[in-house]
């Protein structure tokens, strides 16, 4: 059984250094575009720490789900379920809500991108992966975000593993004019 150690390909504790050496150098236009998108749908959430968003987007460009992190259809919102710890029970992850949009309305996944506004999760990456999803987009995680680098690490192991291009980036200050 493959453990989850820190080795060549997983993080160290210096983990954000690691994802960090992993960015791209620069969006082009259509990456910035979604993006952007993301982060507009992130403002959806009513998570009152991060909000994140996700789309998911054809090789054509179409985009044909989104989705962001909140409580489950038909659950109310109420303050405790918002917060720590019991939202990490309830909360459906934005990338796993835009793979849910695709199942709803009867659309594929499989060969098309998905941009969100925080790197996947090794249970979204998961999901990811086994809908068909070939490429994700996303940021560079910032230094107050050490908490998620154990996830964000496995979940670059799903990735690499399973032949999924992955792209982080610099969080821009006005993503569609840079």
């Amino acid at each position: 059984m493959k453990k989850w150690a820190p080795g060549p390909r997983r993080l160290a504790p210096s983990g954000v250094a690691r994802l960090s050496r992993m960015k791209d150098v620069e969006p082009d236009k259509w990456q910035r575009r979604f993006l952007s998108l993301t982060d507009e749908i992130s403002g959806w959430s009513k998570d009152p720490s991060r909000g994140v968003g996700a789309v998911i987007v054809s090789p054509s460009r179409q985009i044909i789900a989104s989705g962001f992190n909140g409580l489950p259809r038909g659950l109310e919102d109420t303050p405790d379920r918002l917060q720590r710890p019991v939202k990490y029970d309830l909360t459906v992850h934005a990338e796993l809500n835009a793979i849910i949009q695709c199942a709803r309305n009867g659309v594929s996944p499989i060969g098309c991108t998905i941009y969100s506004s925080f790197s996947p999760c090794v249970q979204c990456a998961i999901a990811i992966s086994q809908c068909g999803i070939k490429q994700v987009v996303t940021y560079a995680l910032d230094q107050d975000d050490e908490r998620w680098v154990e996830s964000i690490s496995k979940a670059v192991t799903v990735f690499e593993e399973t032949g999924i291009e992955y792209h982080q980036f610099n969080r821009l200050a006005d993503p569609m004019n840079a």
